[in-house]
């Protein structure tokens, strides 16, 4: 019993250490569970209103998107980080590969990143990076 015991503490505590491989500060604990801090739940709705206002734009301009953020048809506000900290960066055509906009760098190890397809996803640094390099 004593064994068992133990070997079950050992796999919870692997369990719940899992979550220490996510972003820092990502996930609060509510109760017994844990959910997406606001932060997080922030970032990701910006990064979503930001998408919708730029295929918004590419739709009305013959599917072409800005040719950089200072462009007056989006509003400055829209490429405003939540934390009000800095601006995303727009890659324009032509660069940046399946980027079209990313979170520049900041303490999480992994940032958002809106593709040339419309998804939304988590990349590291050194992804983002690579996916740069290449040429479309």
């Amino acid at each position: 019993m004593l064994v068992s015991g133990l070997f079950m503490y050992v796999i919870l505590t692997m369990i719940s250490g899992a979550r220490e491989l996510m972003p820092p500060g990502a996930w609060e604990k509510q109760g017994i569970t844990y959910k997406l801090t606001k932060s997080e739940e922030a970032r990701r709705a910006k990064l979503e209103d930001l998408k919708t206002l730029l295929w918004n734009h590419a739709a009305e301009n013959e599917g072409k998107y800005p040719a950089d953020r200072l462009d007056p048809a989006i509003d400055m506000e829209a490429w405003r980080l939540p934390d009000r900290s800095g601006f995303y960066t727009l890659y324009p055509p032509g660069t940046g590969g399946a980027i079209l906009v990313t979170e520049p760098r900041i303490t999480c190890k992994k940032r958002y990143v809106i593709l040339k397809s419309g998804e939304i996803k988590q990349w590291s640094g050194g992804r983002i990076q690579s996916e740069l390099k290449r040429k479309r």
